[in-house]
């Protein structure tokens, strides 16, 4: 708990302190998960007979 705390605190400094640092930071990450949104994205879904390939034990539900 004290870990967040601590973590927030920071956050807040570096945002005050040092606002082209939390600016260039906040859009790493923001291209980062934007990135990482289009990439699962386009992970095809696995559908019933698809997992009953995989794994033959399973038993598909209906």
């Amino acid at each position: 708990m004290f870990r967040t705390i601590g973590f927030g605190i920071t956050l807040i400094i570096i945002r005050v302190m040092m606002p082209d640092v939390f600016m260039g930071l906040e859009g790493t990450l923001v291209k980062f998960f934007s990135v990482l949104n289009d990439t699962l994205g386009q992970v095809p879904h696995v559908t019933v007979d698809q997992t009953a390939m995989i794994y033959p034990h399973a038993v598909p539900l209906p």
